[in-house]
């Protein structure tokens, strides 16, 4: 059965998630907008528009928005509020580091940010950066992913390796 459909982005979509209750679905696309819509009318309830717009997750428990993008400042990871969608801060700023986004699993208020060379695991709520993975070698990360209990980190390189992490016990 057809929901609805939008036609708000002017170029093409290059993420799209869902936050946690499945209630909201968060796009971002080369347009450089980063939307929020209602899932059951399709209502647009947040729109920021960036240069770019890479990535854009919820955290595990719904409550923030994350959104990896680039500006006229350079690259940052900006952090909304999904209660009334305000603003609350920019992290990570650097006109040339890529970043990519994750939540973790089982960890509230944690996401993850990547820079070139490592993940730092970020507890959004506190502001407060509890982990870094550094990296291996002299490539950076291009994808990583969690396992269902957010203990072990996987990543790709641009030299071709995949590795596994038991990130909370730097291992």
């Amino acid at each position: 059965k057809f929901i609805c459909r939008t036609t708000d982005a002017s170029d093409r979509i290059t993420q799209i998630t869902f936050s946690p209750d499945e209630k909201l679905l968060a796009t971002t696309s080369w347009d450089g907008g980063a939307r929020v819509y209602d899932v059951k009318t399709g209502k647009r309830v947040f729109r920021k528009e960036y240069r770019f717009a890479e990535d854009a997750i919820f955290t595990v428990d719904g409550d923030y928005l994350v959104i990896n993008a680039t500006n006229k400042e350079g690259n940052s990871v900006d952090f909304w509020s999904t209660n009334d969608f305000a603003f609350l801060r920019s992290q990570f700023a650097n006109k040339i580091a890529r970043r990519r986004l994750a939540p973790v699993p089982l960890l509230s208020n944690s996401l993850v940010a990547v820079g070139n060379w490592e993940i730092s695991i970020v507890d959004v709520a506190t502001d407060f950066t509890t982990h870094v993975v550094p990296h291996q070698s002299e490539s950076v990360f291009e994808q990583f992913t969690f396992d269902n209990t957010g203990t072990i980190l996987v990543t790709d390189s641009d030299d071709d390796t995949v590795r596994f992490f038991d990130w909370q016990n730097d291992k």
